[in-house]
């Protein structure tokens, strides 16, 4: 079951109280719209448990078998 996000400011979308998930390397929250790491190639400590790694490789396989189907 996957934790519900927290609900604070984006970093992006200031004083907008939405679901956001946090980059533990950069200490930033982040919406669903803005949820994509910021530095992908770059090594991260947190990547084995990151939260916006694996939300991010979960729509990718979404929007890929929906490509597969239609």
């Amino acid at each position: 079951m996957r934790k519900a996000p927290a609900m604070s400011d984006c970093c992006c979308h200031t004083g907008a109280d939405v679901p956001t998930y946090r980059c533990e390397k950069y200490g930033i929250e982040m919406c669903d719209a803005c949820l994509r790491c910021k530095d992908p190639e770059l090594y991260c400590k947190f990547r084995s448990a990151c939260m916006v790694q694996f939300l991010e490789k979960e729509r990718s396989d979404e929007q890929r078998q929906k490509s597969e189907e239609g």
